[in-house]
């Protein structure tokens, strides 16, 4: 054998060591940037998914936020008066800016319709706009009723020629809770009637 062909044979057989070596301590690089995915949709929360999908757009994107429940009065031991409030926000990247009546924010409780607010014209992204109730609240009722939010278009809104007023995402337009959450409000309970006495003095 010549010196040429034995280091030819030579350098092939160290050139596979190293491939397999390689291989064995740092695995397949091709396979691990093919293996290799980023964070799936379904793997985040739906609102999160909200919030980028308005990111993205540049369009404004009103959401039903929360209900919130504020004790204003005690009637008695057992009646409470008691405010409910619906809170929608624009999580958008732009102004929602649209006509009056265009569009409108209901409260509702179970299912009878209590208060609405349709002269909204412009929400700003971040800011918010509320619609408010105050009703009796009975501490007695085994079965309270839900509060809920939501949000109202016009058939056409769509079709007016106005893009500020298209919202990204309508899938959020509705927030729900139980008015049992009531019960967790901490207040200053009524004290009972004082009983008197009145003691006649005998003559």
């Amino acid at each position: 054998m010549t010196t040429s062909k034995f280091q030819f044979r030579f350098s092939s057989i160290l050139t596979s060591i190293v491939f397999a070596l390689t291989i064995l301590f740092f695995g397949d690089a091709t396979a691990q940037i093919k293996t290799f995915q980023g964070p799936k949709v379904t793997d985040i929360s739906p609102q999160t998914r909200d919030r980028l999908n308005a990111n993205l757009k540049p369009c404004p994107d009103l959401m039903a936020e929360s209900i919130q429940f504020e004790i204003v009065g005690v009637k008695s031991t057992h009646v409470l008066r008691v405010r409910v409030t619906g809170i929608v926000k624009n999580i958008g990247s732009k102004e929602f800016r649209s006509n009056a009546r265009q569009q409108s924010v209901n409260l509702y409780i179970g299912s009878r319709w209590m208060a609405t607010k349709s002269n909204i014209t412009s929400i700003a992204p971040g800011e918010s706009v509320s619609v408010s109730y105050t009703m009796d609240f009975h501490l007695s009722n085994e079965f309270p009723e839900t509060a809920k939010v939501s949000i109202s278009y016009d058939p056409d809104i769509l079709n007016d020629g106005n893009p500020m007023n298209d919202d990204c995402t309508t899938a959020n337009n509705t927030a729900t809770r139980s008015m049992a959450d009531v019960h967790d409000i901490p207040y200053l309970r009524p004290s009972p009637p004082s009983k008197t006495t009145t003691i006649r003095k005998s003559k």
